[in-house]
């Protein structure tokens, strides 16, 4: 009957069923569990276990390069026309109808941030998106009791949300606006790719975090050099630019080979365009769980700026929300009570800030 559905579904042009279908078993348990792989180690190793001793072996990173390559062209190798992740429904279809659930979302929330993004929500243009990505950033802002560290590091945070709002049309291209967008793995570092001797790829976890997103959002991974994304800065930023080129040189050559020239959509060409632009840093700012801060000062550059003078700042923090004056010293406050409740929590003695 399976064979079937399928046949009809596809000559009909109505959704194709996955191959799993549900069955009810005769002897169910009365409890919920888990099923589980166990990796062996003869089958690989976390790549961040050895990275520190091979990250230097040009043989080793250009075939972790290839596999990194092929892994992202066959991901996004159908066009998607929506934004959001893949939910697998009880009749047995996968659909693009939840949200887009990326990792430091749901950190975000975790710490207490409201959802800003309801479930089964998905969009077809990139603008709504990239507004609500910065709407979790305000929530995670305002419900972080440690979120600042003084009055000028609050006011700072607000003027960068300001100007992140004020000059993302720079940074978000009409001519991709409404699609078409790619599956991409939003939490893809060195513990969950799982590698050989030579660093060929062969098991990554934690594919629950796969969503379909614009595809401007595509680029190197940040931690190929071994630095979090806050530390590639001046001689890190040189560092990391050169493996990045190897890297997209890698990439280059397995896109030829995997498209010929049957597609006109290059994604190599769309990640270089985004590194040289700014598109990159811009979207690991809104992507950040908490580095948009360190992040920043990559997109002033693009407008010949270095820096935020405090005057500046503090012009701009007012007009993160309507009477915001107030809110770095009610942050302020929030960082005071939390400071006391961690010392009270491991013993220490209360000592009274005023």
């Amino acid at each position: 009957m399976s064979s079937l559905r399928h046949w009809l579904c596809t000559i009909f042009g109505l959704p194709v069923p996955s191959r799993y279908v549900s069955h009810s078993a005769a002897n169910s348990l009365d409890t919920e569990y888990l099923l589980l792989q166990k990796i062996e180690a003869r089958d690989g190793e976390m790549l961040s276990k050895y990275w520190e001793e091979h990250k230097g072996d040009p043989a080793r990173r250009a075939n972790l390069f290839r596999g990194l390559t092929c892994i992202t062209l066959s991901s996004a190798r159908i066009p998607l026309q929506r934004i959001g992740s893949f939910t697998f429904r009880d009749d047995g279809i996968i659909s693009l109808s939840n949200q887009p659930l990326t990792c430091p979302l749901t950190i975000m929330e975790s710490h207490g941030a409201p959802r800003a993004i309801r479930q089964n929500t998905t969009y077809s243009s990139v603008e709504p998106y990239v507004s609500d990505l910065l709407d979790y950033h305000d929530r995670r802002f305002l419900n972080q009791p440690n979120a600042v560290f003084d009055s000028l590091d609050g006011q700072t945070q607000m003027a960068q949300k300001v100007l992140l709002r004020a000059v993302g049309h720079h940074f978000l291209r009409r001519d991709v606006r409404n699609g078409p967008y790619a599956l991409r793995l939003t939490d893809l570092h060195r513990s969950n790719i799982f590698v050989d001797e030579m660093w060929n790829i062969t098991y990554l976890i934690d594919l629950e975090w796969v969503c379909s997103l614009p595809i401007d959002m595509l680029g190197a991974p940040y931690w190929l050099t071994g630095l979090g994304i806050d530390e590639i800065h001046e001689e890190a930023l040189e560092t990391y630019d050169s493996i990045r080129q190897e890297y997209m040189r890698i990439f280059i050559e397995e896109e030829d080979t995997l498209l010929g020239l049957q597609s006109s959509l290059r994604l190599s060409r769309i990640m270089e365009f985004a590194w040289v632009d700014g598109r990159y840093w811009y979207y690991s700012c809104l992507t950040s769980l908490n580095a948009m801060y360190t992040i920043f000062p990559h997109i002033l550059v693009k407008f010949h700026l270095s820096d935020l003078s405090d005057d500046a700042t503090g012009v701009l923090f007012r007009l993160w929300a309507p009477e915001s004056e107030q809110t770095p010293a009610n942050k302020l406050t929030d960082k005071e009570k939390y400071d006391e409740e961690l010392r009270a929590k491991f013993g220490e003695p209360v000592e009274s800030s005023l």
